[in-house]
Formats: C-alpha cells, sequence, structure tokens
C-alpha cells in the first residue's frame, strides 16, 4: 500500500514514470509474498495513471481488476475509488455509456458519504462534474464542481481546488 500511496505522490506532481514504477514495484511485491490485502488501491492508482496517460484499454483494466479485488476483500473505500475511476474510463471511452458511467461514479460517491470520507465525497461530486460538463446537463455539472470546490476549500486540499476552478473555468 505505501507504493500505491507513494504512486498517487508521483500522479499528483505528473510524474507518471515514477508514478507507474511505484505501482508495479508494490504489486511485485504484495504478489511475491502472496498478499491481495489493499492490493486493490494499486490497481486504481494504476488506473489514474494509465488515464492520465490515455491509455484507456489498461486503465479500464486496472480499474476494473481493482474493483473485483475489492468487492472480494471487503474494502469499501478501494470499492469506491475503483468506481470512481471506472465511471470515468467508461464516460471517455464510449459517450453511449454515459448513464452506466454516471451509475458507477453515484454508486462510489454513496459508499464514500456512507463511510463518511469527506476528501473522497468532494472527489466524487469532481469526478460527477467532471463528467457531466462533457455530456450531461451543463447546471448538474455546475452544481457537482461547485459543491466539490466548497468542500476542498474547506479542507484545504489545493490539488483539487485548482483542478476543480479549472473546470469550473470551461463550463
Amino acid at each position: 500500500a505505501s507504493h500505491s500511496s507513494m504512486a498517487l505522490g508521483y500522479y499528483y506532481l505528473n510524474d507518471l514514470d515514477s508514478a507507474l514504477k511505484s505501482v508495479n514495484e508494490g504489486r511485485r511485491i504484495a504478489e511475491d509474498l502472496g498478499i491481495e490485502f489493499r492490493l486493490s488501491y494499486g490497481y486504481f492508482a494504476e488506473s489514474l495513471i494509465c488515464f492520465a496517460q490515455n491509455d484507456m484499454e489498461k486503465a479500464l483494466n486496472a480499474a476494473q481488476t481493482g474493483l473485483r479485488l475489492a468487492c472480494n476483500n471487503m474494502e469499501p473505500m478501494y470499492e469506491a475509488l475503483s468506481l470512481f475511476s471506472l465511471g470515468r474510463i467508461m464516460g471517455k471511452l464510449n459517450p453511449d455509456q454515459f448513464v452506466a458511467a454516471q451509475d458507477c461514479i453515484s454508486k462510489g460517491l454513496k459508499i464514500c458519504e456512507e463511510l463518511n470520507f469527506r476528501p473522497r465525497v468532494a472527489t466524487g461530486h469532481f469526478y460527477l462534474g467532471e463528467l457531466l460538463k462533457y455530456f450531461g446537463p451543463k447546471e448538474e455539472a455546475l452544481r457537482h464542481l461547485e459543491m466539490a470546490v466548497g468542500m476542498f476549500q474547506e479542507m484545504g486540499m489545493p490539488y483539487f481546488i485548482d483542478k476543480t476552478k479549472e473546470l469550473l473555468s470551461s463550463v
């Protein structure tokens, strides 16, 4: 799991090559040890990285694998994160799957709300707003993005504040 967290750090710094190397090293260690616990987190990280690299086939495979592992290992937070990724990827791959993509992100958001994990609730609103910006009602996109930026500001999350304001300016 520490390699996955490190990978996400590299991802947020836009060092995608180092991020992918970190994910792969963490997976290798876990597989060598026969540990599945939190392996889903690594697949979530890989799905974000591959999405950013526009490698949608790898991103989709990683998100689906992460979701399967999270469900099998009863890891609801990582299930939610995998659902977020899966929804984003589905929406980008095939706009005709907008409803299914929105449903994935909404399911992930509901899990985060039930777990009372505000940073990821805000992230869920961000991802819904992002999806809706491209394929849904603009008013709904604005509502989710404004909710997300408000939550990010309350929690002091500058990376996501900037990303959300960037999206808001283009809706």
